[in-house]
């Protein structure tokens, strides 16, 4: 039988599809968007371990990189980057849960005259702080720290100053098969204007009698505004590839993009 902290997962997965549940956090939604007459905006945290769980949240600069991920931004870039940090305010900075308990963090949106830039952005982050084991070792004065690892998850917060269409194309389509034997394709995601947009992407081919079958899928990816091209990988699942049969490959966007098809291509 499920436990209840499990089952508690469960049902928020369900109900906020924008979601991540992590080895002992939930955390959604993973993307907050403020636009540009938003002011207030909540991220609801659930510790989904089975002990007493404290969480750090602070503001983190970074950019991201063509192929995935991200590095953190000097201190020279940052001042020319458009950060949202210094524009938001949220509350709490430090929550202590039990299992199975949920905390709403409060974001509010305070913008200042001269903000010009299209969007600003900054990550949000929340680290999982080391337990205090007042019996790790009973001959010792004193409290010790429990030896455990950082853990840290970050989500992306936008401040807009105005809604763009997206604008990106796919390009360089191309099958391989991996060394491990597993096969990929391969694309390159193109975005010519300075919002960021956010999706999935999806390959599909068609079977003998015309239905779209889902062949591989890249959920959450994510084209920030510094970034003019992704590069994206998407393993395909071999029991549905049809390797005689074309490939459509979609970019489905997610959150405010939600419904619309931003981009395709086929091979």
């Amino acid at each position: 039988m499920l436990n209840r902290v499990t089952q508690l997962a469960m049902v928020v997965l369900l109900l906020c599809p924008i979601t991540q549940a992590y080895a002992d956090l939930l955390i959604s939604p993973t993307r907050i968007a403020f636009g540009e007459r938003e002011r207030v905006k909540e991220v609801q945290l659930i510790n989904t371990s089975n002990k007493r769980r404290t969480y750090r949240v602070e503001f983190v600069e970074q950019k991201a990189v063509t192929e995935g991920g991200y590095i953190k931004l000097t201190e020279s870039e940052a001042s020319t980057f458009n950060i949202a940090s210094p524009f938001i305010r949220f509350s709490p900075r430090q929550v202590s849960l039990e299992p199975g308990q949920r905390q709403t963090i409060k974001l509010l949106a305070r913008r200042k005259s001269g903000m010009n830039a299209p969007e600003y952005r900054s990550h949000l982050k929340f680290t999982v702080l080391p337990e205090v084991d007042e019996k790790a070792n009973e001959n010792r004065e004193g409290m010790s720290l429990k030896l455990d690892v950082f853990l840290s998850y970050t989500i992306p917060v936008f401040l807009r100053n105005s809604q763009q269409e997206p604008n990106i194309a796919i390009s360089n389509l191309e099958r391989r098969t991996h060394k491990n034997g597993k096969l990929m394709l391969d694309l390159r995601v193109l975005k010519t204007n300075q919002q960021s947009v956010a999706g999935r992407i999806v390959a599909y081919q068609k079977n003998d009698s015309g239905e779209e079958i889902e062949v591989g899928v890249v959920n959450g990816v994510n084209i920030f505004h510094e970034l003019k091209e992704r590069n994206v990988s998407i393993e395909l699942q071999t029991s549905k590839y049809m390797s005689n049969k074309p490939i459509t490959v979609r970019f489905l966007g997610i959150q405010e993009f939600f419904g619309k098809t931003l981009a395709e291509r086929s091979i």
